[in-house]
């Protein structure tokens, strides 16, 4: 995981490193998606909703193929 200053950090950065393959996501993405996977994880019963992580994916954006794989 890289962390980017803006658009021109993250355009510089893939001209760099053509052979590496991802997606950037904000910050508001990042944090609705570790809230929703990992909120609960210090629950004695927790587990990981993975049935549900599509729906939370294309709910919060991310729908390009790096994140259907």
């Amino acid at each position: 995981m890289d962390f980017f200053s803006s658009e021109e950090h993250v355009t510089e950065w893939v001209k760099e490193h053509p052979s590496l393959k991802g997606d950037t996501i904000t910050v508001e993405q990042g944090l609705a998606f570790i809230t929703f996977v990992g909120a609960k994880r210090l629950d004695y019963d927790y587990f990981t909703p993975s049935a549900e992580v599509p729906r939370l994916l294309k709910e919060i954006g991310l729908t390009n193929e790096f994140w259907r794989r």
